[in-house]
């Protein structure tokens, strides 16, 4: 008998509760969390494969809270298991690559909701033949650039690699490659 603090714990809640236990009598100890699930997935496009190393940043997103400037709650990879947070809104941002994308999601009490974020990005998979027709030539670096109306040569490089064969992930859009 007497008086005992119960803490539970999930993901990124805990609560707790004080129950009074009587001599020669059960007490129910329930505990509730007041949290919500969040299943994040991030593919390329809309609807496609998502990307199993895609990394996530989650921020707490108060009403009247600029984008990505509340307070980082979590970050960390893709997964199968869903994300449990205290119910309240929050700003998830995906990347992958150079490719990244930002959404706003609420995790109702009692609710798993999936949040597909699409990367709005592309693969480009550079290789260098000798010739028309002929064989591949390695120790070639590759410079990746776009254009940049703010930049004194109107471009701005995004990506380099020595690679001899680079497989980049950029967003979508028109990109300059050097060889």
């Amino acid at each position: 008998p007497g008086s005992y603090v119960v803490e539970a714990r999930t993901g990124l809640v805990t609560a707790r509760r004080t129950f009074d236990v009587k001599a020669n009598a059960a007490t129910l100890a329930a505990v509730t969390l007041d949290a919500g699930a969040l299943l994040l997935q991030a593919p390329l496009a809309a609807g496609g494969e998502p990307l199993s190393s895609a990394t996530f940043t989650v921020r707490a997103a108060p009403p009247g809270t600029p984008p990505g400037t509340g307070k980082v709650v979590w970050v960390g990879p893709a997964t199968d298991a869903p994300l449990v947070l205290p119910a309240g809104t929050y700003t998830v941002k995906a990347e992958y690559g150079r490719a990244r994308q930002e959404r706003t999601a609420t995790a109702a009490v009692g609710t798993l909701a999936a949040l597909e974020i699409p990367l709005d990005a592309g693969r480009l998979k550079l290789r260098t033949i000798d010739r028309e027709g002929g064989g591949e030539v390695d120790r070639v670096a590759y410079v990746v650039s776009e254009d940049d109306p703010d930049s004194k040569q109107g471009r701005r490089v995004v990506a380099r690699s020595a690679a001899v064969m680079p497989d980049l992930t950029l967003p979508a859009g028109t990109y300059y490659v050097s060889a």
